[in-house]
């Protein structure tokens, strides 16, 4: 005689029923409307901009900042006060330099990048301002 138990009926079912993961994997699947409201780590990426109607942001290109090196000459706008700065980065969004000096947020200048009858003016906006260890500072900016 077996000293082992003997499998009940649903057990041997089990055991020889085909594995049905992949098979009913897309009925299993999350209404779209509880992927839409799930939680962040859950959510679906809606890589096709389909949930939700377009907006005019959605329409401009994107840029990634792209790696720059440049002189530029930052100028306030009422004053006659000049400094050289940097240019780190440049996008279509805005631009980083870097300065001597940090610079509060939310202040506005303009910044003029290249000499001769070629060259680049914009006014920005401050966005960032950190020290480096170097003594330098970064400065992240946003074009107006």
């Amino acid at each position: 005689m077996d000293a082992r138990p003997r499998p009940t009926d649903a057990q041997r079912a089990r055991a020889t029923a085909p594995a049905r993961d992949h098979i009913n994997s897309r009925a299993r699947r999350r209404p779209k409307s509880a992927r839409i409201f799930a939680p962040a780590h859950e959510r679906v990426a809606d890589t096709h901009r389909m949930a939700r109607a377009a907006t005019a942001a959605d329409l401009l290109p994107r840029s990634q900042p792209q790696p720059f090196d440049a002189l530029g000459v930052l100028s306030e706008i009422d004053g006659d006060k000049q400094l050289q700065v940097t240019v780190v980065t440049l996008g279509a969004d805005g631009c980083t330099f870097r300065s001597p000096v940090p610079f509060r947020p939310g202040e506005t200048y303009t910044l003029r990048i290249g000499t001769g009858p070629l060259y680049l003016a914009s006014t920005l906006k401050i966005v960032a301002s950190r020290d480096r260890s170097d003594g330098q500072f970064d400065v992240a900016t946003s074009f107006v």
